[in-house]
C-alpha cells in the first residue's frame, strides 16, 4: 500500500466539491454478549469521493510541521479508506480477507428522509445469515453510531430475525454492517425479490430519528452461488460429560465466507448453563491457521433442559484440506485446567473439507 502522502499525488481535487470532515476514528462491534470487535482495513477507492475527502488531508498537512505529517496523514488516510471503500464489507475485521465479490449483490441505492440519507451498499447471503452494509449521512445525524436496524423481506415475506451490528464512523458519516440471523431457514434458491426497510417501530431498540422516518430499498439478489459453494458435514458427534450433560455436535458448515458449528446440549447439570459455560470451539485448518471466532448464539429450552447453539468462524483458506476442531470453555467462569474443559478437549476431532 502506498504511503499516504504519495497517494495524494495520484488524485486531482475539485475545490468546489470540498467536504470538511473531522474523521474521528471510532470502532465498535456490538454482538449479542456485548463483546466489542476490532475492525479491519479496507482498500483505497481512487474515485471521485476519495478525491474529495483527501482534500481534508491536504488542508491538515498544510498547517503541520514535518515531524508530524507522516503519522497524522497515515492515520487520516486509514479512516478515509474505510469510509469510502468500494467493498464496504471488507472494512470489518471478520470479512477483511474474504473474497466475497461473486457472492455479493451491490445495491448502492440512496434514500433521504427526516434529514438523513441512508445508502444501502451491499447484501450478501451466507448460509443462515444475511449481511447488509449501509451508510448513514446527513445534518440530522446526531451521534456517531445511530441505531438503525433493517427489516428484510424476501419474495414479499418479512424475515423474522435476530441480528447483530457494528459500525465505523466519523462525525457525520457512519458505515455499518448488520448481520441478520433469520428465525427460520430461507429455502428458496436463485434470484430473489428483496426489500430492505429502515424506520418505524421495531422489535429492536433504535433511535427515535429512525423510528420517525422511512427508507425503503427494492432490488433483486441471488443466493445461488453461495448455496452451491456451501458444504455441510453431518457429524452427530456425541460428548458425554461426567456431570451428566450430553453435547451433540450436529453439523459443521463451510462456505466461502464463514465456518459454522451447530450443536445441542441436553440434560444440563445444575450450574452448567450460563453464557460462559456453553462450549465454544478452537478451529485450526490444515495449514496451521486458527480461524477467528465471529460470535456464538444460543437458545435454551427450560422445559426440556436443552440448549441449541451455533458458533460462527471466519472462512478457512481455500487451500486448506481439513479442519481440526477442539471444544472448550473460554468464558470467565472456567479456566483451562477445569474438569469441564479437560473433558471437552479430549474430544478434539478432524474433518476433511476437500
Amino acid at each position: 500500500m502506498k504511503d499516504a502522502l504519495e497517494f495524494l499525488n495520484d488524485v486531482k481535487v475539485d475545490l468546489s466539491e470540498y467536504i470538511d470532515e473531522g474523521l474521528n476514528d471510532i470502532e465498535k462491534q456490538q454482538i449479542k454478549n456485548n463483546v466489542k470487535k476490532s475492525l479491519g482495513k479496507g482498500k483505497y477507492n481512487k474515485g471521485k469521493k476519495i478525491a474529495i475527502a483527501l482534500f481534508a488531508v491536504i488542508a491538515l498537512v498544510g498547517i503541520m510541521n514535518k515531524s508530524v505529517i507522516s503519522s497524522t496523514a497515515g492515520t487520516i488516510a486509514t479512516k478515509i479508506e474505510k469510509l469510502f471503500s468500494k467493498n464496504p464489507v471488507k472494512n470489518f475485521a471478520n470479512y477483511e480477507d474474504v473474497n466475497a465479490e461473486q457472492y455479493t449483490t451491490v445495491v448502492e441505492q440512496k434514500v433521504t428522509d427526516n434529514g438523513l440519507t441512508i445508502t444501502l451498499n451491499e447484501l450478501i447471503f451466507d448460509y443462515k445469515e444475511i449481511l447488509i452494509t449501509y451508510s448513514i449521512t446527513g445534518e440530522n445525524n446526531p451521534k456517531q453510531n445511530l441505531d438503525a436496524n433493517p427489516k428484510v423481506f424476501i419474495n414479499g415475506q418479512e424475515i423474522k430475525r435476530r441480528g447483530t451490528s457494528g459500525s465505523y464512523s466519523d462525525k457525520d458519516k457512519s458505515l455499518k454492517i448488520f448481520t441478520l440471523e433469520p428465525r427460520s431457514d430461507i429455502t428458496e434458491v436463485g434470484e430473489l425479490d428483496v426489500k430492505v426497510v429502515f424506520g418505524g417501530k421495531d422489535d429492536f431498540k433504535q433511535d427515535k430519528i429512525i423510528e420517525e422516518g422511512k427508507w425503503e430499498f427494492k432490488f433483486k439478489a441471488s443466493n445461488k452461488a453461495v448455496v452451491e459453494a456451501t458444504k455441510e458435514h453431518n457429524l452427530n458427534k456425541e460428548i458425554k460429560l461426567s456431570s451428566g450433560t450430553i453435547i451433540n455436535i450436529g453439523r459443521v458448515i463451510t462456505t466461502p465466507i464463514s465456518t459454522t458449528i451447530e450443536y445441542t446440549a441436553k440434560d444440563i447439570a445444575k450450574g452448567d448453563f450460563n453464557k460462559d459455560s456453553l462450549p465454544n470451539f478452537i478451529i485450526k485448518d490444515s495449514n496451521g491457521n486458527n480461524l477467528k471466532s465471529m460470535g456464538l448464539s444460543w437458545r435454551h429450552n427450560a422445559e426440556y433442559n436443552k440448549a441449541l447453539g451455533m458458533v460462527r468462524f471466519r472462512n478457512a483458506n481455500e487451500n486448506a484440506t481439513s479442519l481440526n476442531i477442539t471444544p472448550g470453555i473460554f468464558g470467565d467462569n472456567y479456566n483451562e485446567n477445569s474438569l469441564y474443559n479437560k473433558e471437552l478437549k479430549e474430544h478434539s476431532f478432524t474433518i476433511k473439507t476437500k
